[in-house]
């Protein structure tokens, strides 16, 4: 008689793990960072939501209540995302720096 064989044990799902959505009343950020770069965000009730420096490939996903105040050092590094539309920082920026609210 053969010893019996050991039963397969099934895999588990691959790990397809999402971002939980937004809360309601927040909005999506995305900050992508291509250089060397220092975000702020700050939100309508005054929380800092992201304060650092980012280095090149970082991807950031921030959720706040708008108005979403933000400060970016080295605009031409760094690529904004606000409910699915591309931010343009160089139309807010002077010196490399842009401060702007985004509602």
């Amino acid at each position: 008689m053969s010893p019996p064989r050991p039963r397969p044990h099934p895999r588990p799902p691959a790990n397809r793990s999402r971002l939980a959505p937004p809360a309601p009343g927040t909005s999506p950020l995305k900050v992508r960072a291509s250089a060397e770069s220092w975000v702020e965000v700050v939100d309508a009730k005054g929380q800092v939501l992201l304060s650092r420096l980012l280095r090149p490939g970082d991807l950031v996903d921030v959720n706040g209540v708008a108005p979403l105040k933000l400060r970016v050092g080295n605009v031409s590094g760094t690529e904004l995302v606000f409910r699915g539309q591309t931010v343009d920082l160089a139309a807010r920026s002077r010196d490399n720096v842009a401060r702007l609210e985004l509602n």
